[in-house]
């Protein structure tokens, strides 16, 4: 009976090994797959810039035509131009919304930017930001979040008793108002992410939020819709002239710096009829006024 018992559980024993090293055989060539494919995804020609490259590798982000998509993506040389060519040359922190393949970060790294902060929640996007920030690793910080959520995660952050919204400007330091900006925020807004901008603007007339550190400048391609509120004027019919146009007369100072056409940005639009201001997208500087005197500055991101 012991004989048998003993040889029973040698079995077993054998059984459970065999298994062991089929799951841990199993479980290295798994990793040795996905090495292989992450070696080859920062190795051979995936971060070509070329835009049958990209059609290639990120059709669904960047070529699906969509009126309502959530991120819109500088992928030619002659938009980040643009807006290196506006930057003047100073300490601030600049942000930049939603690199996607990073056209604007290299230009803007090339440019002789100090300190560029990269907010990109897509996983798709982030080999080519891992590969930027191997070339310049003093200068570039990856951000795995989107920007232009901001005002949720201070929602989100209220209820959580977490700080995320506080972790994206950790290390940047307050300006008095008067001095140079100490952030700028650089990138595309979609009509769907206005919201992102209206934060903003209502977080200013409090000091509050970004502003809590100073004066800090947007350099954005808004939509046609947000350009009229921007620019209109006192008489004109209710439904421009509200409260966020009172905003952005009061509080800014706005400078139209550049018209580019709708076609240079990706996703593209479908082809449909449109106003002739919906194919263009505007380029503004928003600096806040330097007349405003804060009595305090706190660093204060939900009230």
């Amino acid at each position: 009976m012991g004989f048998s018992l003993s040889v029973v559980f040698s079995v077993m024993r054998l059984r459970c090994c065999c298994q062991h090293r089929k799951v841990t055989n199993s479980y290295l060539k798994s990793m040795r797959c996905l090495h292989l494919e992450s070696s080859r995804l920062i190795t051979e020609q995936d971060f070509e810039l070329t835009e049958t490259a990209l059609k290639r590798k990120h059709k669904g982000k960047l070529f699906c035509k969509s009126r309502r998509v959530e991120s819109i993506y500088i992928v030619r040389e002659e938009v980040a131009n643009i807006v290196c060519d506006n930057i003047p040359a100073d300490d601030a922190t600049v942000l930049e919304i939603n690199p996607g393949p990073g056209v604007l970060t290299r230009r803007l790294l090339d440019s002789g930017v100090k300190q560029l902060r990269a907010f990109e929640s897509n996983d798709e996007f982030l080999p080519y930001m891992m590969k930027l920030q191997k070339e310049h690793p003093e200068k570039l910080t990856i951000i795995p979040h989107n920007l232009t959520a901001l005002s949720s995660i201070a929602a989100r952050d209220k209820v959580t008793r977490e700080n995320n919204a506080l972790s994206m400007f950790e290390g940047i330091r307050s300006q008095p108002w008067d001095s140079d900006p100490p952030l700028r925020i650089v990138g595309v807004i979609t009509q769907r992410r206005y919201t992102f901008v209206r934060h903003l603007l209502f977080r200013i007339s409090s000091m509050s939020g970004i502003y809590s550190l100073g004066r800090c400048e947007l350099l954005l391609f808004l939509p046609h819709k947000e350009y009229w509120y921007m620019t209109a004027q006192p008489g004109q019919e209710l439904s421009r002239y509200r409260a966020a146009a009172v905003h952005y007369n009061l509080f800014y100072d706005i400078e139209m710096l550049s018209k580019v056409p709708r076609a240079y940005f990706h996703p593209p639009l479908p082809k449909r009829p449109e106003k002739s201001i919906a194919k263009k997208r505007f380029i503004y500087r928003l600096s806040p006024c330097s007349k405003i005197s804060p009595t305090t500055v706190t660093c204060t991101w939900l009230d």
